[in-house]
């Protein structure tokens, strides 16, 4: 894979005619009266090889945790998971692996290109984090199965279990989980699944859980667009509801859906069709405030791609809807997440500033982090640059965000072309780079009533994953290399995709 990016940014270099500049960090362009934001913590961490960040949960101490996909331990050719703790100083606490050896990894959503979705994983009222994917558990010519397991703050593996709608090997009977959240004693879990009728991904599933104990609560299976294939990407749950966030494989835009909760029983509410700016564009992150108000991150492709985040009414009612970067022919503009953290929204994913190249990285894009009022008011904007010669060159992105009170917590990962993991948080205004933002009206997202029919599953019951003996979790704490961005770009760990961590004060 790293010959392949290799290759690419040596043809882009070719044709683009990025500066190679003489330097070993970033680029020396001084800023316009506005200095890069300095983080109260700055780390860089991971494997000899390909490590891919999804998922960052921050604990009420500091620590923090987090999951993606892996390449550098004992798969070397597919995935295992990856899930990571360290404490509040940034020191290494702990690093697992989870998988077999076949492919084990959360689905990415559409057009994501690398790594799943920002809610991947999600920490518990008692510490522990609870993690779903997709494995490959009896072999490459089975059916994918939806995994959830459950972490204690030790990082030992307190309970995992398996579901497809048959263990038969039938491509009907796959299923993947895609994306967690808990509420109160339940952990709920929703994905694909082909239900025993359709390919893997013809239905979206929702499943609940005792957190305990990980016994099977409820499980139910619907789907948007009959004959076409629907995604699941983000989860919000609640004691009243849970609301779902993903893709419309008819109108092949963004899918809302919500379900209430009644005991252990799970009820279709409303599902709607989000009429985003063009086809290929997902829903790809949920949060909602403490009036039930729904954000919604939308990843927009097409022609033309950019950054957007809007505000709903519990109901599904407009009220305001913001865009980032609009009007980019080039296709760094992904949105990754969104979250409500306080009286803050905060906006996670990766740009392709355009306008003089030397001050942003228009090939590869930068990490990107934006912060909103509840009413959209734009509060500050900042991008990770790293730099445009071959030397320093790195693409990177923030896939998700937390807090502890008032420290704003920023994860993603880096990929350095050039073995450099150093870069700077940019104010856009300080540079010359194009950095448009607008305002969406009412009629720019009406969302579409959409009869989702439920989908009579297979009286399969989630199984233990020791029952299969195929999944392992195995301790790599000790071929994990962490430091700062400096120390990583000098360690001898290689040109590898790392995962990376920020923490600031100040944003919120």
């Amino acid at each position: 894979m790293h010959l392949t990016r290799r290759w690419l940014l040596a043809v882009a270099v070719s044709v683009v005619g990025l500066p190679v500049l003489a330097q070993t960090g970033v680029a020396a362009v001084p800023p316009v009266a506005i200095a890069p934001l300095e983080p109260a913590l700055a780390r860089v961490f991971g494997g000899a090889q390909d490590d891919v960040l999804s998922s960052m949960l921050v604990d009420a101490s500091g620590a923090a945790y987090f999951v993606g996909e892996t390449k550098s331990f004992f798969d070397k050719t597919y995935n295992d998971v990856l899930v990571v703790k360290l404490n509040p100083d940034g020191a290494l606490a702990w690093a697992r692996t989870y998988g077999t050896p076949d492919d084990d990894r959360a689905k990415g959503y559409i057009d994501g290109k690398h790594g799943a979705s920002a809610r991947m994983a999600a920490l518990g009222p008692d510490g522990s984090l609870y993690v779903t994917m997709g494995s490959m558990v009896k072999g490459r010519r089975e059916p994918w199965a939806a995994v959830l397991f459950k972490v204690t703050p030790a990082g030992e593996l307190a309970w995992s279990k398996v579901w497809r709608p048959g263990w038969d090997n039938m491509a009907k009977f796959g299923a993947t989980g895609s994306t967690v959240a808990v509420a109160g004693d339940r952990v709920y879990v929703a994905g694909m699944t082909g239900g025993g009728q359709t390919s893997e991904e013809g239905f979206s599933f929702l499943g609940s859980f005792d957190a305990a104990t990980g016994a099977q609560k409820a499980l139910v299976a619907f789907d948007p667009s009959p004959g076409s294939n629907d995604r699941v990407f983000s989860i919000h749950a609640d004691a009243k509801s849970v609301v779902l966030a993903g893709w419309n494989g008819k109108t092949n835009r963004g899918q809302l859906t919500r379900f209430a909760v009644e005991g252990d029983a799970l009820k279709l509410e409303w599902s709607k069709s989000a009429p985003l700016a063009s086809t290929g564009s997902t829903l790809c992150d949920v949060d909602r405030d403490a009036a039930g108000n729904l954000y919604l991150a939308a990843d927009i492709h097409g022609t033309g791609t950019f950054v957007q985040v809007f505000k709903l009414g519990p109901d599904g009612s407009f009220k305001w809807g913001r865009r980032y970067n609009p009007g980019a022919t080039n296709d760094k503009n992904n949105t990754r997440t969104v979250r409500v953290l306080g009286d803050k929204l905060v906006v996670g994913g990766r740009v392709g500033l355009m306008g003089t190249q030397t001050h942003a990285d228009r090939q590869f894009g930068d990490s990107l982090l934006l912060t909103y009022d509840l009413d959209g008011k734009l509060l500050s904007e900042h991008y990770h640059f790293t730099g445009t010669a071959q030397d320093v060159v790195a693409m990177d992105a923030v896939t998700s965000v937390g807090a502890v009170g008032k420290k704003l917590y920023v994860a993603g990962y880096l990929w350095p072309y050039g073995k450099n993991h150093v870069g700077e948080w940019r104010d856009p205004n300080g540079y010359a780079v194009n950095h448009p933002a607008s305002e969406d009206t009412a009629a720019d997202l009406v969302l579409t009533d959409v009869k989702a029919a439920l989908v009579e599953l297979p009286k399969t019951a989630a199984r233990d994953a020791s029952e299969l003996g195929s999944l392992a979790w195995k301790d790599v704490t000790a071929a994990v290399t962490n430091g700062t961005p400096k120390e990583q770009t000098d360690a001898p760990h290689g040109q590898q995709t790392q995962f990376y961590l920020f923490v600031f004060d100040g944003l919120l």
